[in-house]
């Protein structure tokens, strides 16, 4: 990532986008950001692996999953991307976790990888009921833009209000994934427009925020915890103060 995506960018909740009037296009990160698993990632992890023969505990596929996740996952985003490369990470995770239990591990892999491609198992995160329908109205281009595969296109479809995105761009058909620059950088070559004419608004500041900084975007960092002041863009505490800084003169 270019050094430039370190800069001091000190702001608060109160802070204005730099640009708000030039934004045309409204991208938003998926997990954390509109959708969380539910259950929970590591109590479907731990189902799913007992129905199968495993003996952990919650926690203790819980410490696992993030080990292994950390494991797989910590270098991804400098390789090349695609269904396959995806599906070897996601098993290579279920190995990690599942590794010296007595089930059998690729009946496993496809239990999860298919849990997860099921809408009903993804709640939306709060706010996103109220905000993503008048970004519509207010006539803006949504968009998603998340490290996930193919199975983020179904859901969105069978998820409004997320159905209402007119791309949902993954890391699986872009060929690269977050936090590279060259991620969004596409994006906005598909969308054939401006980089500053594109907002994303994520919850992680160097996946979602910084690389965007970075290709020349405007960004928003979705934080809920005001401890966390550091290095960024404009940070919101809930999706809906987003329609203030859109549209400073409306009454939200």
């Amino acid at each position: 990532m270019p050094e430039h995506c370190d800069r001091d960018l000190y702001t608060s909740p109160a802070a204005k986008l730099p640009a708000a009037e030039a934004v045309r296009a409204v991208v938003f990160d998926a997990v954390g950001t509109l959708l969380e698993p539910q259950p929970p990632l590591a109590q479907a992890y731990f189902q799913h692996g007992r129905v199968l023969g495993s003996r952990l505990s919650v926690q203790e596929v819980q410490e696992r999953f993030h080990a292994a996740f950390a494991r797989c996952f910590g270098s991804a985003a400098v390789e090349p991307c695609s269904e396959q490369t995806e599906r070897r990470l996601w098993r290579q995770v279920v190995q990690d976790v599942f590794g010296d239990q007595p089930v059998k591990l690729e009946e496993l892999f496809e239990r999860l990888w298919n849990h997860f491609a099921q809408a009903r198992h993804w709640r939306l995160c709060p706010g996103v009921e109220g905000l993503w329908p008048w970004l519509h109205e207010q006539g803006y281009l949504l968009a998603v833009a998340s490290n996930f595969d193919r199975r983020l296109e179904a859901i969105c479809r069978h998820k409004p209000p997320l159905d209402l995105a007119r791309w949902v761009f993954v890391c699986t058909r872009l060929g690269v994934r977050k936090p590279s620059v060259e991620f969004f950088r596409r994006i906005a070559d598909h969308l054939g427009l401006a980089p500053q004419e594109c907002l994303m608004v994520g919850d992680t500041l160097r996946a979602d925020v910084l690389p965007a900084l970075a290709a020349g975007w405007q960004a928003l960092w979705l934080c809920t915890d005001p401890v966390q002041e550091k290095p960024g863009c404009v940070r919101i505490a809930h999706l809906e103060q987003l329609k203030a800084l859109l549209v400073p003169d409306e009454n939200c």
